[in-house]
């Protein structure tokens, strides 16, 4: 039984949640300046953060956390009466307040702590790096140097301006992604989560390797509702692991499957996780064309992984599941108007309304649909759990997002993001290959153990220069960066979203980090790809767009037939190399009339494959029949 205490914490959550949520839909209709909303959207966030994940129940720890929850309403008091003056401000000219100092590092602390409890020492030392940098600049040697930031220029930068800690993540999140975050809770709550699930068990039942196909149609559709990987890995393993272990697949497999299927989730449009909202923001497009963009490449990716599936499970003899087929069919039919929300947001993105419009109105049609049916209808409980929800999911991705804000404020000010892409210019004596080679492995590793939306910008704000000094459009570059950031949550050896699903596996979790990294080769591949055929994002005639896609879609199959080292037959090591190399050729050289020889060669030798296997097959059901 809770106790007092605890219950009064959850009432102090429930409303602060609540009153979040309330100034959100208000300021669609009655938007107020970004100096007012972007702060009070933050102390949200910071005040929601200290009350959700607190150190210690009780004690003085805990009393602490109440102190910072007083402080950040405060501060969020704080910008209601002073935003008029700070958004008239002249910056570097106008002066600046004893308040605004005070209040600035205190935030600064607050974020720091914050970043420290929901997503660990990683992202924190990154941030704290940056800040103190921005102190120390002038004891750094040779390019990294710089005089340092004066004290009233430093609370400029950060608190008092849109190039900090309410830069461009904090807006993206206050004008898009709370929306967003709103929707996946409501539908999660509803069943929406579960029909997407069953949804995926029912296409694949009764096919080869079923259950692993199951993991990448379901984690693909959650996609549409989840930003986080390892959330979608949470959502969908409990379900898709256990019935791959009970179809015959190793505990690594399994879990490898799951982990590479949830983290290409935020890979797939409509809805491509936050990163993709703020590379709308960065690149100053409608998201509509991000999305767009972010087709094709997808596609390829989940065709390579579900043939890959397909494959595994006919070289072991893998069958389909037949579990409750009738039940889960009936569940699905029952519940099949949960799939309208979807259709709304879909229907409000590509008709070119606002991401934020698109997800009120689909938020709307998941509260109205879901009163259909007894055991989806919201009553009370599931409405607090609906708020508590949305609080618990905005405070986790804001708070890294605000911190964020301080790394991109200390880059713009000390100019590093040119300095190092002149440096790496430098080293790379103006190679492409090896230029992207050193950005590839800077992108996985600043991703390693944070959030992808935080790695994708730490990566924009250093890498996506270099790409465009190289000639790079501004929309591959940004693309190139999502994907490696993306990709950092199943690359070995922080890989969050592989440990995640090892753990519901019960497998080990460095090697189901090396099997989901290898299944998702061919998305380490494709932006490659996209970087010398822009045509993949969507650029360029129709008739380029489709044949690009269609040669890069037999490099996908390619790699997968190799990296299965089967069809119809087991391929020899040989073939299976040579189809490998074959599939390099078709995805990665700029020349068309190198991937398209390559192309054709590796449909000769498939064809080859499987017509010899067939006839070798006849043949010895031949002699069998003549015995």
């Amino acid at each position: 039984m809770k106790s007092k205490f605890s219950v009064g914490v959850g009432v102090i959550c429930f409303v602060l949640s609540l009153i979040w949520v309330v100034f959100q839909i208000y300021i669609v209709s009655h938007p107020l300046t970004p100096m007012v909303q972007r702060p009070l959207h933050v102390a949200f966030a910071v005040s929601l953060m200290f009350l959700f994940k607190p150190i210690r129940e009780k004690g003085l720890l805990r009393f602490l956390d109440f102190v910072f929850v007083v402080l950040a309403i405060f501060i969020g008091v704080y910008f209601i009466y002073n935003g008029a003056r700070i958004q008239s401000r002249i910056v570097f000219i106008d002066k600046v307040f004893l308040l605004d100092k005070i209040f600035c590092f205190l935030l600064v602390a607050m974020l720091i702590e914050g970043v420290r409890r929901c997503v660990g020492w990683s992202l924190l030392a990154v941030v704290v790096a940056f800040f103190l940098y921005g102190w120390f600049g002038y004891l750094f040697p040779s390019w990294l140097r710089f005089e340092g930031i004066k004290l009233d220029e430093y609370v400029e930068l950060l608190f008092l301006g849109d190039s900090g800690i309410f830069g461009i993540p904090v807006g993206t999140s206050v004008r898009w992604v709370f929306y967003f975050v709103m929707f996946g809770a409501i539908y999660s709550i509803v069943g929406g989560s579960k029909l997407l699930v069953n949804l995926g068990l029912q296409i694949t039942k009764r096919q080869k390797g079923g259950p692993a196909k199951a993991a990448v149609v379901a984690s693909g559709l959650m996609g549409t509702v989840s930003g986080s990987a390892v959330a979608n890995v949470a959502t969908t393993g409990v379900l898709t692991i256990p019935f791959m272990k009970k179809a015959g697949y190793d505990k690594e497999t399994a879990g490898a499957f799951e982990a590479i299927a949830s983290t290409g989730g935020q890979l797939m449009p409509p809805i491509m996780g936050i990163s993709a909202f703020v590379m709308a923001e960065f690149l100053g497009i409608p998201y509509l064309r991000v999305a767009l963009a972010g087709f094709l490449p997808a596609i390829l990716f989940y065709t390579s992984l579900f043939l890959l599936a397909d494959l595994l499970a006919r070289a072991k003899g893998i069958e389909g599941y037949t579990i409750d087929q009738e039940d889960k069919f009936n569940e699905l039919w029952r519940r099949s108007f949960l799939f309208l929300p979807l259709f709304v947001i879909i229907f409000y993105i590509i008709r070119g309304y606002s991401p934020t419009t698109a997800a009120l109105w689909g938020t709307v049609t998941a509260v109205v649909v879901s009163f259909l049916r007894k055991e989806t209808r919201l009553n009370i409980s599931k409405t607090v759990q609906v708020i508590n929800s949305i609080g618990r999911q905005a405070a986790n991705i804001v708070v890294p997002m605000a911190a964020i804000g301080i790394v991109i404020g200390v880059t713009i000010q000390s100019n590093l993001a040119l300095k190092f892409s002149s440096k790496l210019l430098q080293i790379s004596g103006g190679s492409l290959p090896l230029s992207l080679f050193f950005l590839v492995c800077g992108c996985i590793i600043m991703g390693m153990g944070i959030p992808t939306v935080a790695a994708y910008i730490i990566c924009s704000v250093f890498f996506v220069p270099a790409l465009i000094k190289f000639g790079i459009s501004p929309l591959a570059a940004h693309f190139f960066v999502f994907y490696y950031g993306v990709l950092a949550m199943v690359t070995p050896p922080v890989a969050l979203a592989a440990f995640t699903a090892a753990g519901i596996a019960g497998g080990d979790a460095n090697k189901v980090g090396i099997r989901a990294f290898l299944f998702g080769l061919v998305a380490f591949l494709v932006p490659f790809a996209f970087l010398f055929k822009p045509a993949l994002l969507w650029e360029g005639n129709l008739d380029v767009i489709l044949k690009t896609a269609l040669i890069q879609f037999v490099g996908a199959v390619t790699w997968a037939i190799s990296l299965a080292g089967y069809v119809a037959k087991k391929i020899s090591l040989p073939s299976r190399l040579l189809l490998g190399f074959l599939a390099l050729l078709i995805i990665i050289p700029p020349e068309i009339t190198i991937n398209l020889l390559a192309s054709l060669f590796s449909i000769l030798i498939i064809l080859w494959i499987v017509i010899f296997s067939r006839l070798v097959r006849e043949r010895v059901e031949g002699k069998k029949h003549i015995i």
